[in-house]
């Protein structure tokens, strides 16, 4: 389906597509962008025989929604696999690729390995790299794999594949989105932590307790529970590690429950005594999130910044 093509001294991507008769945009779409081409890079190039796509010249009238109804494809993969975006203008003696019937179309994301792309095609693996001369597990390369010269079935695996496609492509952001709401919550918390240390020392009384009442808290900690869970079954999915996320998961539900105790706690001591036992056991279960805190947003930086 794919043939491999040599970077030759003077190519360019429009020269390449000229000779190909393939279009740039899809060029690059299985390829990546390049500014410039280096001699010796090979670039994966479609066969423009190939029994898996067939030519669609664009009329007046169409739209790239319509194509895909008609040829039983999610539209936005349609898009996809020709360089471009769901909501582009598409112009009259346009020409696209489109699936033949019998074709499944998987695009790989970051880190996929072939057992996944089995998986993810329902695929024998046998028949799938005979189908696909060149495999190369790039990112966003294009995989197809025809399971029968029947009807065709896409879009149901793609379609569930898209949340965790957008969750590999913006992993570090996630992770750097992450470590900013663990930051927040900790300092919130070490806030509480340092009130209450002192006023066991006597330094701060116990009339500026409902000062120290957060409420909003548990937004922020409802939000880094939400986003655990959703990396968390990514990591699944991809059966990469994911103890951190369950940790993550079930630390900050249990500091929810603390926090709530501890706001109603703050809440009313103004209006009871100071009991020692009990203030001493919130400093004491606050030093230990604390320190739990720190080890997780280390973690979670280091992620943020691309490292395992």
């Amino acid at each position: 389906m794919f043939d491999t093509y040599i970077v030759k001294e003077g190519d360019t991507i429009k020269s390449i597509s000229s000779k190909s008769g393939i279009s740039e945009d899809i060029i690059y779409q299985l390829n990546g962008y390049y500014d410039t081409l280096t001699p010796g890079t090979i670039l994966v190039i479609p066969k423009t025989s190939s029994k898996y796509f067939n030519y669609y010249t664009i009329s007046k009238g169409d739209t790239l929604y319509q194509i895909a109804k008609k040829y039983n494809i999610n539209p936005s993969l349609l898009a996809q696999i020709n360089g471009l975006n769901e909501n582009d203008y598409i112009y009259p003696n346009q020409t696209i690729l489109v699936p033949k019937e019998g074709s499944k179309l998987y695009i790989t994301a970051e880190g996929d390995t072939l057992n996944e792309v089995v998986k993810g095609l329902n695929a024998d693996i046998n028949k799938l790299l005979e189908q696909n001369n060149n495999i190369y597990l790039q990112k966003e390369q294009l995989i197809i794999y025809n399971y029968k010269y029947g009807n065709i079935i896409i879009g149901d695996k793609m379609i569930l594949k898209k949340p965790y496609a957008f969750l590999i492509k913006h992993f570090r952001l996630i992770h750097i989105i992450l470590s900013t709401l663990l930051i927040y919550i900790a300092f919130s918390f070490n806030k509480v932590h340092k009130y209450i240390k002192e006023l066991i020392s006597g330094i701060s009384n116990k009339y500026d307790a409902i000062n120290y009442v957060n409420k909003g808290l548990f937004i922020f900690i409802f939000l880094v529970i939400l986003i655990s869970i959703g990396v968390y079954y990514l990591m699944k999915y991809k059966k990469k590690p994911k103890t951190i996320y369950i940790i993550t998961t079930i630390g900050y539900l249990l500091m929810g429950v603390l926090l709530a105790f501890v706001n109603g706690y703050l809440s009313s001591l103004s209006m009871e005594v100071i009991n020692a036992k009990t203030i001493r056991f919130y400093r004491d279960s606050l030093s230990f999130t604390m320190l739990y805190q720190y080890i997780i947003i280390i973690i979670m930086i280091i992620r943020g910044l691309g490292f395992d």
